[in-house]
């Protein structure tokens, strides 16, 4: 019925390769309603309301980051949270959930661009573990009427 779809490159980077690495099955034994409620309180009242002092509620002291503009660990995501890099979230569209594997569809600005935002999020032990991301730019015509979102 619907598809929707982002496309970033993979930097030359050395450190590229951590774009497409990390878990890769789902634990269909995780509570999905749990991973869902802890990604979206996480992007609710620690992201999008930029209160990073709330972050080691929801975030794993170990976090295994993927996402191309954020360092690794807890000290990088903050750093994203307080608009010191990258994309800033404005608009949280859709969470839809499988297991212990979470996907978050953003609307935001980007350097002062609009940007759509697909995060993949793992939760482990009640905390998230692990994030994934794919950015793209909203263009200003599309070849449509329904948007990228």
């Amino acid at each position: 019925m619907e598809h929707w779809e982002a496309i970033e490159s993979i930097s030359d980077t050395d450190d590229s390769e951590r774009m497409t690495t990390g878990t890769l099955d789902v634990d269909v034994h995780a509570n999905t309603a749990v991973s869902k409620a802890i990604v979206r309180r996480f992007y609710e009242e620690v992201w999008l309301a930029q209160k990073p002092e709330f972050i080691e509620k929801f975030v794993s002291e170990e976090l295994t980051q993927h996402a191309s503009d954020i360092q690794n660990g807890l000290a990088g995501l903050r750093r994203a949270i307080n608009q010191e890099i990258g994309f800033q979230p404005e608009i949280l569209h859709r969470i839809v959930a499988q297991g212990d594997f979470v996907v978050v569809q953003l609307e935001g600005l980007r350097d002062g661009v609009p940007f759509v935002s697909y995060d993949v999020l793992r939760t482990k032990e009640g905390k998230i573990a692990e994030m994934w991301r794919v950015q793209q730019q909203i263009p200003n015509q599309m070849p449509h009427k329904n948007g990228m979102i």
